[in-house]
């Protein structure tokens, strides 16, 4: 495994929690730049779709009870954590997708600024 600052191992996040694929699989994904296993990712298939939807729609009234200001709120937390770790964000998607340092920076900050 290559970068320090990627996790060896990729779970889905379905009903607040990290969870492997249902069916146990893992693919590896490869840095593009040099064909190095960056990490294992698990395999998700239609039935970690369905089981993420399901968790989903469970949420979603919840979310949708939620007053505006406070939603605007958690929001604008996410924000500020993704703005605290832009670099690590950068660097993440610059190894995973071949692209520059600065081109990964300047995207993950036109995420931010969304």
């Amino acid at each position: 495994m290559a970068q320090d600052y990627l996790p060896s191992q990729v779970l889905n996040w379905i009903d607040g929690q990290q969870v492997a694929a249902v069916a146990g699989e893992w693919f590896e994904k490869l840095d593009p730049t040099n064909g190095q296993v960056l990490c294992q990712v698990a395999r998700s298939r239609a039935a970690d779709i369905e089981q993420a939807v399901r968790s989903a729609k469970q949420a979603q009234p919840a979310w949708a009870d939620t007053p505006p200001v406070q939603r605007g709120a958690i929001l604008h937390e996410i924000v500020l954590g993704m703005k605290a770790r832009q670099e690590e964000i950068a660097k993440i998607v610059a190894a995973e997708t071949g692209k520059s340092y600065s081109s990964a920076y300047g995207e993950t900050g036109g995420a931010i600024a969304l």
